[in-house]
């Protein structure tokens, strides 16, 4: 079950029904994390194992991953693309840039990602 206010959403997000590991929730965004693995990019004609967040020149065919680290126990964003990504975490909203080449960023439930003109939060199960 996920519940949890999303900025600039203005709703509550409470889905009892669907599972998976995580979710992906955005105005235009909504996925559920059924694998360890998802690679996020750009629009393509064959679509592939990538979720194609936009049409948009700014995000990569593959432009991140979003992977479980099992040792560590928790999700992690590792950006590809040369024009990176941007977190904000919802206890601080600091905007952090990320880019190709650092290391994984852990993610939080509430951690808000921005690749391109996409933005999503990413929420764990209650």
């Amino acid at each position: 079950r996920y519940q949890r206010r999303v900025r600039g959403v203005g709703s509550w997000v409470h889905d009892a029904l669907m599972a998976g590991y995580a979710k992906l929730y955005g105005p235009n965004l909504v996925h559920y994390l059924n694998t360890h693995t998802l690679h996020l990019g750009r629009e393509q004609k064959a679509p592939g194992e990538i979720l194609q967040l936009a049409d948009d020149k700014n995000i990569s065919r593959k432009h991140a991953t979003i992977q479980f680290e099992p040792a560590r126990g928790l999700f992690e964003l590792v950006v590809h693309g040369k024009n990176g990504a941007t977190v904000a975490e919802p206890s601080t909203r600091v905007p952090v840039q990320i880019t190709p080449g650092s290391q994984p960023y852990s993610l939080n439930s509430g951690t808000l990602i921005k690749i391109g003109s996409v933005e999503f939060v990413f929420l764990l199960p209650i």
